[in-house]
């Protein structure tokens, strides 16, 4: 490893799987099967910033994901928000904490539904 780095200071050939392994154990959670998937990265649209690390798109809504897990996200618990008149279902609005956009909503189950980022 020293000879690589001689040879290009600024280019460390084993940072990728240095990094790769770090996501895996820090931001993504084994599931019953003790896999570690993920069907996207997220990033707010107003900043950037990366919002979920692991997520599963939605079965029917193509640009809708849920995640159990968000990152640099605050939710608001001022406001109870509703999908209809007859739903007792209620939701959080969950918001970027760099830029305050609007990304999603929380459950009361404590499931994320993100729709309003990039992938």
């Amino acid at each position: 490893r020293a000879a690589a780095l001689d040879a290009d200071p600024l280019h460390d050939p084993d940072a990728d799987a240095e990094d790769e392994n770090w996501v895996s154990r820090e931001l993504l959670l084994p599931d019953t099967k003790d896999r570690r998937e993920t069907s996207a990265v997220l990033n707010c649209p107003g900043c950037f910033t990366p919002v979920c690390y692991q997520c599963q798109r939605h079965e029917e809504y193509s640009r809708q994901w849920r995640a159990v897990d968000v990152r640099n996200c605050a939710v608001d618990r001022s406001k109870t928000l509703t999908m209809a008149r007859d739903d007792s279902s209620r939701y959080f609005a969950v918001r970027c904490s760099t830029c305050s956009a609007d990304v999603g909503l929380l459950d009361d189950d404590g499931v994320y539904h993100l729709f309003h980022v990039l992938e």
